[in-house]
């Protein structure tokens, strides 16, 4: 990581990847693939919209495209509420219920 503790280009890089590296670690469900997906895209996402706000060509345009850096952010701090019929505790795919 380079000394500029405000690199925004090479830390949401890392943070994207570690929000790889979190998600693969996650088994698929029914319920864990969709977030899963949100994840991994929201979270790579960031990244990119930063780096095309680094490119902006007016400072209007650098605003708007950074509100939408946030905008993303804001995604992962979000988390789905759970409702009670959904805390059944699920299998991962490809396992078998015993019966």
């Amino acid at each position: 990581m380079s000394n500029n503790k405000y690199d925004l280009i090479e830390r949401t890089s890392l943070f994207g990847e570690q929000i790889i590296l979190f998600v693969k670690k996650i088994s698929d469900t029914t319920t864990s693939k969709p977030i899963k997906n949100q994840l991994v895209q929201s979270g790579t996402s960031i990244g990119a919209n930063y780096m095309e706000a680094d490119g902006a060509e007016s400072g209007r345009d650098f605003n708007h495209k950074l509100s939408i850096c946030k905008k993303e952010a804001k995604e992962k701090q979000e988390k789905p509420e759970e409702k009670p019929e959904e805390k059944t505790k699920e299998k991962p795919e490809g396992e078998k219920e015993k019966r």
